[in-house]
């Protein structure tokens, strides 16, 4: 069981917590809003600019900008390919690539009078016109999330099950290096307002905060996130009565999200922490569904349910088995 001691535990977790603060600070500063590398382009090429699934010639074709469109494209290019980002997924690509031999550059500042918003035309199904953006991507994602807890906590020395309700408040920070696949996440979370306590005089909060790192791809209408990192929680209890010391656990963190239409969105996530010495050392298994609705501004608000188990060694010898049933409501920046 690999185990931390409580002071060090709360330090990580408030570390982490705090590290996500700041980095929200940084990026909401205007001086950082956009990420670098999106320039003003303008298609070139008389006879207008495919653009293609994929960074390459033989990758399927989308359609085409006609001449003198103008698009905010991302530099440097891959492949002699340029990155051009749909706030509305055109058949389920919310990136799309042009050749760097269609446009040429136009400025390195993004000034919205530049940008020309063209008419999406579905009349030649086989060259259709798209509609380009009308703001560039943000590699951050800022996630909060307030939950009503239903939490069960067993203990082999514990006479009877504690039980209670409590409100789970999370933070979750994600940044992609768009429009690269790799991605970075930090989250903290923390359990307040307890109430109906089935043991009486007893107070019991939950720290946790995950760091986790992968890859994201988008494949049509479907986002799939193959994701692993390190998870801490630590367990706070009225005079040490019961509960477990602070644990670190390692595992993977995938999840799938599909897009229904252009405003909403299925979501599916899971964590699942294996137990690294059997039952010496804990695991844990977390599953989280929701519903997303994009709003006009292309943010999210998340209506989503989670069942998470914690489990260590036996309750008929040494052990501890925690569930916790939760119902939010989450905003997405």
């Amino acid at each position: 069981m690999c185990q931390l001691t409580p002071r060090i535990a709360h330090r990580i977790s408030w570390t982490i917590t705090l590290g996500v603060i700041l980095v929200i600070g940084l990026i909401t500063d205007p001086k950082n809003s956009y990420a670098a590398g999106w320039i003003g382009a303008t298609v070139s090429n008389p006879a207008g600019g495919k653009v293609h699934q994929d960074a390459s010639e033989v990758s399927a074709t989308l359609g085409t900008y006609p001449a003198g469109a103008v698009m905010n494209v991302y530099d440097p290019p891959r492949n002699g390919f340029y990155s051009i980002y749909l706030k509305t997924p055109w058949k389920g690509a919310h990136y799309i690539w042009i050749s760097q031999a269609d446009i040429q550059i136009k400025s390195t500042e993004r000034t919205p009078q530049s940008l020309t918003h063209l008419t999406t035309s579905r009349t030649v199904e086989s060259n259709p016109q798209i509609e380009p953006a009308d703001e560039k991507p943000s590699n951050w994602a800022l996630d909060v999330n307030i939950a009503y807890s239903s939490i069960l906590f067993q203990e082999t020395d514990l006479a009877s099950n504690f039980s209670m309700k409590a409100l789970t408040g999370s933070l979750a920070l994600d940044w992609r290096a768009l429009p690269s696949p790799i991605e970075l996440g930090a989250d903290a979370s923390y359990t307040f307002l307890p109430s109906s306590q089935s043991i009486k005089g007893i107070n019991v909060s939950f720290l946790g905060s995950t760091l986790k790192a992968g890859l994201g791809f988008q494949i049509g209408p479907v986002r799939l996130d193959l994701l692993g990192g390190a998870y801490i929680s630590s367990m706070s209890v009225t005079n040490n009565s019961f509960g477990y010391t602070p644990i670190l656990l390692i595992g993977a963190l995938p999840g799938i999200t599909l897009n229904v239409g252009r405003r909403f969105a299925i979501l599916a996530n899971a964590r699942y922490f294996p137990s690294l010495a059997g039952q010496l050392s804990p695991a844990e298994l977390v599953g989280t569904a929701g519903l997303a609705l994009r709003t006009r501004n292309n943010q999210k608000l998340t209506v989503q349910a989670t069942y998470s188990r914690l489990t260590y060694g036996s309750l008929s010898t040494v052990g501890f088995f925690l569930q916790n049933l939760s119902f939010g409501l989450g905003y997405t920046f």
